[in-house]
């Protein structure tokens, strides 16, 4: 995971949260040693402040994105707790390769992903807070 910004930006919650699963998700959610060092990595780096501090356009836990890859239509996604991920509703997991690229990042930001695929890279078009969808 690598982007094209400075850092990212977390409410202290939603650090302690996605730290909380990746603790506990070694080999259990799917993920792959190289994705969970990559978002540590992040985590280490965030900047971290309280939920009334962070700016409404940073993607956080339950928050729905809107990303566009060059040429490409939007997709609409919403980052959730590993237990309501539902990729064909597209509620993709905060502990995913693809959130774990988007947390953090804000309206505009443009960030890249390893993806099964390849490495994709991606504009953050639009964010909107809490989708309804809890822990």
């Amino acid at each position: 995971m690598s982007q094209e910004n400075k850092g990212i930006t977390m409410t202290r919650e939603d650090h302690a949260l996605i730290h909380a699963h990746l603790r506990l998700a070694t080999g259990r959610l799917g993920t792959r040693q190289d994705e969970k060092d990559d978002l540590e990595e992040e985590l280490r780096k965030a900047v971290l402040v309280e939920p009334g501090e962070i700016p409404p356009d940073v993607v956080r836990i339950n928050s729905v994105v809107v990303i566009q890859e060059e040429g490409r239509q939007p997709i609409r996604l919403t980052v959730v707790a590993p237990a309501k991920a539902d990729a064909s509703r597209r509620l993709i997991s905060f502990v995913s390769p693809m959130a774990a690229a988007l947390i953090g990042y804000r309206k505009g930001d443009i960030v890249s992903c390893r993806l099964p695929g390849g490495v994709r890279t991606f504009e953050i078009v639009d964010v909107q807070q809490d989708a309804g969808i809890h822990e």
